[in-house]
């Protein structure tokens, strides 16, 4: 069995706009960023074929 992971963020794109577009606030941009980036890990039987599904469902 093969490990795959995937990262999603879940966070308010405004909100990370918006504390982006203020200079002051750029160093709070990254952990707001982190703190809402979720990975996922699942085992598959074979990589190669899940990743070809992957590119398939992209098109």
């Amino acid at each position: 069995m093969d490990k795959v992971a995937y990262y999603e963020w879940h966070g308010n794109a405004l909100m990370l706009i918006a504390l982006f577009v203020f200079g002051i606030t750029i160093p709070l941009v990254v952990p707001y960023f982190l703190t809402n980036l979720v990975r996922f890990e699942m085992e598959v039987a074979d990589a190669t074929k899940f990743s070809e599904y992957l590119r398939k469902q992209e098109k």
